[in-house]
């Protein structure tokens, strides 16, 4: 600790001495900081700086302009908003990265004038980046592994990853790292619009690659190392030999997972022949393959390689007939990538070539040995960021304080508990918070004493091995199976419909498998930075036909469709019963922080939730509960509300978006289970017109959350009459069909109302129409004027009455009055002695 101390102040003294009179140390951060909405710092991995506004470039000379092109921090007074955006943009400024709290890093051209961004209010300080802020303080830090980096070590020399700036061309940076003594560049990736090199170079020359314009961050490469130190029936239903979700046909059947594993240091990963993988067919490795859609790296067995893709997709039975080891899913496929592929690629080629094979849920059991947000994080984020579908998951280091990566943001990190009769009690796994105060690991699974694949050859062996790797692939197998619950369209019924398929997000993959989490009774406190939110129990997660438990997914919003800065989503729901404690949980995927950035946590969403108007807040947790009157949570992008025993009655869930920092707008997924209804919403109705006194077939009446039994009706605007449908049949969740007898129904607007059983109901206002149509003084409709029509003409001339469509044929004259005048139109019409209207 003291260590690093030192080396941060080192820093400090570097960038005072260059006269930056705009900034002042404040110290390195202690993890959980109260200052996430203080505009006047800035919060690095060097510590945090105070920005003073009289030295910001806007208090120049007016008319004064940047006398070269370069990258500077814009910082607001606050969380960006579209309409800041904005004016920004019309400022000549586009934003870049995101540096807490409110600040960014653009890129300002020769000759930009500084007034323009000082006549903006909400902008409080322009100033240029600093060069101290570009090396990682744990440089240097690492206990190296492999033999090759320490025979570096024993050269003085070290490898480095070094980042560019955004779009910035990477020859001017080659040519100045190559004329530094001693470096020599190993290797060149761009990942979107970012350039980065992995070089060696002598310790004593590093610090020179802070004065190279184009770098934004160099930090020390870290090595992977594995994560290890009759879990089905565990992890699915906690009752022995129960596998509910296996009974369910939910099995893994047309998924496909991703799985990074094998020895860094060596060539071995999975083997291909054991009997867990192998096709009987002989197919190739490919999408004939019955288990493996394919293998990046070199087919040699490496034990934790093979272990945990046994355990994540495993199955024995095509060739052995037995099926006692089989995998959390065990039909669905691999997409496999050796380890040692990192040492010539980025984690991100990696994760997308997977994804290029089909993989969605991506498994890894191994990790580094540094605590701050390094470029693996980086690229988990952008990863899942970038593509919504996917879910990344990651084994937590087995003790000590959480590591890289499983500092990412975005990713589901996962602890390991014990076997039965243990399962309440910790195995192993390191500790949050992260550096930054999130809460590590997020969830745990059985990691003690998990049997599977081993030994080389075409074996059919079996062996026990524990450690956060045996658990992290029973976690990812599990959200392989949520995900096939989505697009088999189990939700919202518990029976698989096709006409309910969707594709979840990875966010709403991660929510749904945190919601299912218990207590772990065996450690203290709930949640905890050593359980998280608990040991998955997977048939708490989703909802089948019968269960008193529902599954209510209350929204999936994507990023495209979210929400920006000041903006709130509200859902509304029924607890039935105090029977089953009601859970809501939020998960949002946002954008990848800077390197140079502590905090990384960008966007902020708040979770409150309303029961019998007491407000609670997402994370405000007491007694292994949700209580009330404590914070927001500005930290985490997982919230959760949880009551043991909800008083019955309406609920409501509210998602505030309080700062949306990234430019652009915030998606998230929010999911609840309890015995709980939750209420309809309407879309549309078709057709969505008739004409009074016609029987009408809804061939489309689209929404969401329709249940068995719900009936829907029409409600005139003047508040009747109400024609009930009748013959409602269930299509989907989404669609009901039924009919509507019309037989005297005014002409006007009319309210479509569904309602289901358990009286939660949703209104379209205003979305169907009904017309009369008649003939003049044909007032029983039969294309006659003759004696038929006389009784009710004058029942309709005296008393007033008859069917809107008599009404309307009675006004013979058409002058929309039922009066003396019609009578003889009536007349004439009768007896043709005289013009009948048309």
């Amino acid at each position: 600790m003291s260590n690093r101390k030192s080396r941060l102040l080192a820093g400090c003294v570097a960038a005072i001495a260059l006269g930056v009179t705009a900034m002042a140390f404040a110290g390195p951060q202690n993890g959980i900081a109260n200052d996430d909405n203080d505009p006047a710092v800035l919060r690095l991995k060097i510590g945090k700086i105070s920005l003073a506004p009289s030295a910001s470039l806007t208090r120049g000379a007016a008319g004064a302009r940047i006398s070269a092109e370069g990258r500077f921090i814009v910082q607001l007074d606050g969380p960006l908003t579209p309409e800041r955006a904005d004016a920004l943009a019309r400022a000549g400024v586009t934003l870049g990265d995101y540096l807490p709290n409110f600040a960014y890093v653009v890129r300002l051209p020769g000759g930009f004038n500084v007034a323009q961004l000082g006549n903006l209010p909400f902008v409080r300080w322009v100033g240029p980046f600093d060069k101290s802020w570009k090396l990682d303080p744990e440089i240097g830090q690492l206990q190296l592994r492999s033999a090759a980096r320490q025979a570096l070590a024993g050269q003085n020399l070290i490898q480095l990853s070094v980042s560019l700036f955004a779009n910035e061309p990477p020859n001017a940076a080659l040519a100045s790292i190559r004329a530094i003594p001693g470096a020599a560049i190993l290797a060149t990736e761009r990942s979107g619009d970012v350039v980065r090199f992995c070089i060696n170079i002598p310790r004593s020359e590093y610090a020179r690659l802070a004065d190279i314009p184009a770098i934004q961050w160099v930090g020390e490469n870290d090595e992977p190392q594995p994560r290890n130190y009759p879990g089905n029936w565990i992890n699915q239903s906690n009752v022995p030999d129960a596998f509910p979700i296996w009974a369910h046909g939910l099995t893994g059947i047309g998924q496909i997972g991703g799985l990074i594993d094998g020895n860094y240091f060596g060539t071995e990963g999975l083997n291909a022949d054991h009997c867990s993988f192998r096709d009987p067919g002989g197919n190739p490795i490919g999408p004939t393959h019955r288990k493996l859609v394919a293998y990046f790296g070199t087919n040699a067995y490496d034990m934790h390689a093979t272990h945990t893709s046994g355990t994540m997709v495993g199955d024995e039975q095509p060739i052995s007939g037995t099926t006692t080891n089989r995998g959390i899913a065990y039909d669905a496929k691999l997409a496999f990538t050796n380890l040692n592929q990192l040492n010539t690629n980025s984690l991100m080629t990696m994760l997308t070539q997977d994804a290029g094979a089909g993989a969605r849920v991506h498994s890894n059991s191994w990790g580094g040995g540094s605590t701050l947000y390094n470029q693996w994080c980086v690229d988990i984020d952008k990863f899942m960021y970038d593509d919504e579908d996917q879910l990344v998951v990651f084994a937590v280091i087995n003790a000590g304080g959480v590591k890289n990566p499983e500092n990412a943001k975005n990713l589901l990190a996962v602890g390991a508990s014990g076997d039965t009769p243990n399962q309440a009690n910790y195995c192993s796994g390191g500790s949050g918070p992260t550096s930054d105060g999130r809460r590590r690991p997020e969830i745990m699974a059985t990691g003690c004493s998990v049997f599977s694949a081993v030994n080389s050859g075409a074996v059919c062996d079996f062996a026990a091995d524990q450690g956060t790797s045996m658990a992290c692939p029973l976690v990812a197998g599990s959200a392989v199976l949520v995900r096939q619950y989505f697009m088999s369209g189990y939700y919202p019924t518990g029976a698989a419909n096709a006409v309910d398929s969707c594709t979840p997000s990875g966010a709403l993959i991660k929510a749904v498998l945190i919601n299912s989490a218990v207590d772990m009774t065996g450690i203290a406190g709930y949640p905890s930075n050593q359980e998280g939110w608990g040991r998955m129990l997977l048939d708490n997660a989703l909802y089948f036909s019968g269960d008193s438990r529902k599954l209510a997914r209350l929204a999936d919003v994507r990023n495209a469709s979210g929400m920006a800065t000041g903006e709130t989503r509200t859902f509304t729901g029924l607890i039935n019963s105090s029977a089953e404690p009601l859970r809501i949980t939020l998960a949002w995927t946002e954008k990848q922080a800077a390197l140079n950035a502590n905090p990384t946590y960008i966007n902020n969403l708040d979770l409150e939730v309303t029961v019998n108007s007491t407000l609670y807040r997402g994370n405000d947790f007491a007694a292994g509960q949700s209580t009330t009157g404590g914070p927001s949570d500005t930290k985490n992008n997982v919230e959760q509300v949880l009551l043991l025993a909800p008083p019955v009655g309406p609920f409501s869930v509210t998602v505030r978006a309080t700062a949306v920092n990234t430019p652009g707008l915030q998606g998230f997924a929010l999911v609840g289970s309890g015995d709980i209804g939750g209420a309809p919403t309407l879309a549309s109705i078709s057709p969505n017109a008739a004409l009074s006194d016609d029987v009408v077939s809804v061939t489309d009446l689209l929404g969401s959350e329709f249940r068995s039994g719900a009936g829907f009706q029409l409600r005139h605007s003047s508040s009747s009459p109400i024609i009930d449908a009748t013959g409602v049949s269930l299509v989907s969740a989404g669609k009901l069909t039924g009919t509507l007898d019309l037989t005297a129904a005014p002409a006007g607007s009319y309210d479509v109302i569904v309602t289901n059983p358990d009286g939660q109901s949703a209104t379209l206002a205003n979305a169907f129409s009904v017309s009369v149509v008649c003939s003049p003084a044909d007032l029983n409709n039969d294309g006659f004027i003759d004696g038929l029509d006389i009784q009710p003409f004058m029942n309709a001339v005296i008393a007033g009455g008859g069917t809107p469509r008599q009404l309307c044929a009675a006004d013979v004259n058409q002058d929309t009055l039922i009066d003396a005048n019609d009578i003889s139109a009536f007349v004439q019409c009768l007896t043709q002695t005289g013009p009948c209207p048309p």
